[in-house]
């Protein structure tokens, strides 16, 4: 026998169903023409479209009741503009390697550490997860292995491995294999060479809060004491 309140929660549901499918019918062409005014670019339009509606249909109990068309504006709105501003730094980092590659005698360092080339290269660095940017800091730069580094931070080796998976794969999708190289000139600016002690290094991969807008807060810390 179905109770008052599940038969309550079943109406509700069913309801929330029927107010998303005709969200979607009534709504999707306007979202995709917002999204497509800011990228330009019809099949992006439709992915971060179709994005947004997928995170409504998962959250559709919480949103619907409130002003779901808004939100997905909103939503749409944000997703497109962070896909303006990612497209932007790939063609200005494209545009610095062009420009490199008729430089005569080549000096990847040197060429780094001129201010706007440096920047463009942490505006990719800085979104990497804290854990991420630590563990590809001892891998890459402190030239430590991966059960080193497991011990260091008191994570398994699996755990350390995954890490720098991801942190790789994020970089190999945003930059050629030249920015590759030349991001870690860039890891080894950001961080101090000084003595970092496995309490240091611990404490900072612990403190997951570290803000990826503030990487030098990240040499703040490591520099400690």
């Amino acid at each position: 026998m179905i109770t008052l309140q599940t038969w309550q929660k079943l109406v509700t549901k069913e309801t929330e169903e029927n107010q998303y499918t005709k969200i979607v019918k009534n709504w999707t062409p306007h979202l995709q023409y917002t999204a497509w005014q800011i990228t330009k670019n019809k099949q992006v339009a439709e992915d971060i479209v179709q994005e947004a509606f997928l995170v409504l249909w998962k959250q559709q109990a919480r949103i619907i009741p409130g002003n779901p068309v808004g939100w997905l504006i909103k939503v749409v709105t944000n997703l497109s503009a962070k896909y303006v501003k990612q497209k932007n730094i790939q063609i200005r980092i494209h545009n610095i390697l062009r420009e490199g590659e008729t430089t005569s005698h080549f000096d990847v360092e040197e060429y780094l550490l001129i201010k706007e080339k440096r920047i463009l290269l942490n505006e990719t660095f800085k979104q990497l997860p804290s854990q991420q940017k630590i563990v590809l800091h001892l891998s890459k730069n402190i030239g430590m292995r991966r059960e080193e580094i497991a011990a260091c931070l008191q994570l398994s080796p699996n755990t350390v491995k995954v890490h720098l998976q991801r942190a790789m794969q994020f970089m190999k999708e945003h930059l050629t294999c030249i920015v590759i190289i030349s991001m870690l000139f860039v890891c080894n600016n950001i961080f101090s060479k000084g003595s970092n002690t496995k309490d240091e290094l611990r404490e900072l991969y612990i403190t997951s809060s570290v803000s990826l807008n503030e990487t030098t807060q990240v040499t703040t810390i490591l520099l400690k004491q």
